[in-house]
């Protein structure tokens, strides 16, 4: 059984524990939420119960309480933690009382969060610290050639830290020059590979990526191979960059980005990549410093760039990424075919 366990956590009780397995059940089944959505739920409804004294409480539960619980919670915490826990407290308590544990509908009492839209912008990367960024990889380790193709992707293609985590060898046409990224919604699109990015892939498939049976294009570089999965990429591991250890050298076999240990790279992983070479970076760019560098930051400069260059907005990059490229501009993206034979792994 699930019990959304990690370093630090408090353990549900039995009950408490009982209680999220069933509400991740409703979420899945009654909701249609993917994994990662039901995970997250899960784990901030956990903190809910351990905050108010375990399911137990729930029976006198009451709007004040509701309340006074996310007021104390979001103390301290930024604005997307308070959003995080806004939607993941407002299911709990739908399916509290669809269940009959609270006997008022309590998800209206938990309070908003105020925020706006332009101040929650992330502040884009000029294209020299970009290409700082880009160099501070190692290309002469299998680390350095991975990281390479994970920020080149982010940066170039602007997908998000999931999808780039998520991809599989099978995504990759290289006689088309497109990748096939599944995004939310489990939505899969077909996007250009630009020539930059398309050369990064080959060269960590050829030269750095492990062998092993993982079909991940990004897994880790020691054993065991394992895929990065979203959790790794998430903002906590920004705080513990500083203390990321060099890689060791790959074993056997293993997926396309390798994590760390040996496996599918994670959504943590991702994020704990990028915002290591960003210390690094800021070493020789110190406007780098200055900047909160995170997939999302690499993803909206991207989103800036092509809008600079006429082929998408704003609007149309959140949506839909390939924004309706035109047959000439996607052409101009796509990798050199001398390229698109270097690695047959497929």
């Amino acid at each position: 059984m699930e019990t959304d366990a990690g370093p630090g956590c408090v353990q549900p009780d039995g009950d408490s524990a009982v209680l999220l397995a069933e509400f991740r059940t409703w979420l899945d089944r009654e909701r249609g939420l993917s994994p990662v959505p039901v995970r997250c739920y899960s784990k901030q409804s956990k903190a809910f119960l351990a905050g108010i004294g375990g399911a137990g409480a729930l029976r006198e539960l009451d709007a004040g309480r509701v309340t006074a619980f996310m007021v104390d919670w979001t103390q301290g915490r930024n604005t997307w933690s308070a959003k995080a826990m806004v939607t993941s407290l407002r299911a709990f308590l739908r399916f509290a009382h669809a269940t009959g544990r609270t006997a008022a509908p309590l998800a209206g009492a938990v309070p908003a969060v105020a925020s706006w839209q332009v101040s929650s912008l992330p502040r884009g990367l000029k294209a020299a610290e970009i290409e700082r960024l880009l160099a501070g990889c190692d290309r002469e380790t299998p680390a350095g050639l991975r990281d390479y193709a994970v920020l080149s992707l982010l940066a170039r293609l602007g997908l998000r830290g999931t999808e780039a985590g998520g991809l599989q060898l099978g995504d990759i046409d290289w006689r088309a020059g497109e990748i096939a990224v599944t995004g939310k919604g489990s939505r899969t699109e077909r996007l250009p590979l630009p020539a930059p990015a398309g050369e990064a892939l080959a060269a960590w498939l050829e030269h750095g990526r492990p062998k092993c049976d993982s079909r991940s294009v990004f897994v880790t570089v020691r054993r065991p191979y394992r895929p990065l999965t979203p959790e790794s990429l998430t903002a906590q591991t920004v705080k513990v960059m500083r203390t990321w250890l060099a890689e060791l050298s790959p074993g056997p076999a293993g997926p396309l980005f390798p994590a760390q240990p040996g496996g599918r790279l994670s959504r943590d992983d991702v994020e704990r990549l990028v915002a290591k070479h960003a210390a690094t970076a800021a070493d020789a760019c110190p406007s780098v410093k200055d900047k909160h560098v995170t997939p999302h930051t690499l993803r909206h400069t991207a989103a800036m760039t092509l809008q600079g260059r006429g082929v998408a907005s704003d609007a149309t990059f959140g949506t839909s990424r390939e924004h309706a490229l035109p047959a000439a501009q996607r052409a101009a993206l796509r990798r050199p075919s001398a390229c698109r034979s270097a690695v047959r792994l497929q």
